[in-house]
């Protein structure tokens, strides 16, 4: 699988260079092998730069090859940082990167790693840890890192998404599959009430098909009730609580498969499930925490959010399906089975978002349909102020009439992490220019106040 990314993500810190990365990654087989070059926008990377790459494979005895093409590093290694994390770790001992100038000259293919199974010999393939080079880090001579961020304090999660729907994921692609193969006799899968569209979950074929994207936070958003996402990580977000599901599908026949990086669940003829409950907070002004392309295990309903209850019937005979709560108290337990429940079955409750503000306190509705750094949003009706669209550089906001503006972006935590103001504008179109250095990639809601009236619209930034 061929992709071309072009990414511009700027330094944390001013003091300190900026790069961008332009290239293609590539991963096919056993192997993952990107071609990029750095672009450095800022003063003189010195000597003693360090570049990492990560990527994931889920293998437990896996052995590595490594093929080196970048010469003018001095030294070049895999090293093993989590359970399913590992990094190729490059050492320019003796380059430098001049302000205004490309390391290389020319996108090159700095390595290709391949691996197998050192008993087997079966080829896994590796899985870069963020699509869009998101994997890549570059660190100076004195350890600072001035591109991308090392995992560590992040935990992988799956959030539904249509099958058909993966570019809209973050890693630019459908991460996870999982279909669980039902009773074939006199077989009750269905959706029982609510809405017959789930976003993420498809019942065909006799079984039950999931479809996620992986999204990579320190902790999810919290919203006003509890909620419910897929674990792919060695451990659950700080603050959420970790449970399992064992599932004793249909023992005849049976279909059951997974694809993509699904650690740490297991599916075989059986399925454990691994989901992280993030618990809810009554004071968050946030009503759904995910783009509006993306469903979540709920049970909660509103005029903006649409609720399915789903029936899974697993297999009948001999069925020895349980749950595994870890250390979750039995209240929360009790409120995680509001989500998902059931002994011989399974129930699984899910949501997604129907329009509307993803904001308490926006007074007006907009479109559904996300937008990127090049697309524009489009409203439902007119506002005094509404977002027409964002990038790294500009915020493009139309004005019905005149009046001061000031346009707001809320991470997924709720905190501001720019603000812009202007003053006495006139109806119309209007460019604002706004400094985006210290804010990553990811989602965000940005919000437009004109007159006392709020539009707001989730976006994310690339």
């Amino acid at each position: 699988m061929k992709k071309l990314f072009q990414l511009v993500l700027l330094a944390a810190s001013m003091t300190f260079a900026a790069i961008s990365i332009d290239g293609n990654s590539t991963t096919y087989g056993c192997t993952y092998s990107p071609s990029f070059r750095l672009y450095n926008s800022g003063s003189t990377i010195g000597k003693g730069f360090k570049i990492y790459a990560y990527f994931s494979n889920y293998d437990l005895n896996p052995l590595y090859d490594l093929e080196e093409y970048a010469t003018a590093a001095t030294n070049m290694r895999v090293q093993k940082t989590g359970n399913h994390i590992y990094r190729v770790v490059m050492d320019f001992a003796n380059s430098t990167i001049p302000a205004n100038s490309y390391f290389p000259a020319s996108v090159t293919r700095f390595f290709t790693v391949k691996t197998r199974n050192n008993s087997t010999s079966r080829c896994w393939e590796p899985y870069p840890w963020r699509a869009r080079f998101g994997d890549i880090v570059v660190e100076n001579a004195s350890g600072q890192v001035i591109y991308g961020r090392h995992p560590g304090n992040s935990s992988r999660i799956g959030i539904l998404v249509p099958a058909n729907s993966g570019s809209l994921c973050p890693s630019g692609r459908v991460d996870v599959t999982i279909r669980l193969d039902a009773e074939d006799h006199e077989n009750r899968t269905r959706i029982v009430s609510g809405n017959t569209s789930p976003k993420g979950i498809e019942i065909r074929d006799g079984g039950l098909k999931f479809t996620y994207c992986s999204y990579i936070s320190p902790n999810p958003p919290r919203v006003p009730y509890d909620y419910a996402v897929l674990k792919l990580d060695d451990n659950c977000p700080i603050g959420t609580y970790n449970f399992k599901r064992h599932h004793d599908t249909e023992d005849h026949d049976n279909h059951n498969y997974a694809s993509g990086s699904y650690w740490p669940n297991v599916v075989t003829d059986n399925a454990n499930i691994e989901y992280c409950l993030v618990p809810r907070d009554l004071s968050s002004n946030i009503v759904y925490p995910f783009s509006s392309n993306f469903g979540i295990f709920a049970s909660y309903a509103s005029g903006s959010i649409l609720h399915s209850e789903i029936l899974f019937d697993d297999e009948d005979t001999n069925n020895e399906n349980y749950w595994t709560w870890y250390s979750m108290s039995t209240t929360m337990q009790n409120r995680a089975k509001v989500i998902m429940s059931g002994t011989t079955n399974t129930t699984y409750h899910v949501v997604k978002w129907n329009g509307g503000s993803l904001l308490k306190s926006a007074e007006t509705e907009i479109a559904s349909k996300p937008i990127s750094a090049d697309n524009m949003v489009v409203v439902n009706k007119p506002v005094p102020a509404t977002l027409k669209g964002i990038n790294r550089s500009t915020v493009a906001v139309e004005l019905q009439s005149q009046g001061n503006v000031e346009v707001s972006v809320v991470d997924i935590h709720g905190s501001v992490v720019a603000k812009i103001a202007e003053n006495n504008l006139k109806p119309g179109v209007h460019q604002i220019h706004w400094n985006s250095a210290n804010v990553p990639n990811g989602f965000y809601v940005v919000s437009v106040k004109q007159n006392g009236m709020v539009s707001a619209k989730n976006v994310i930034l690339k």
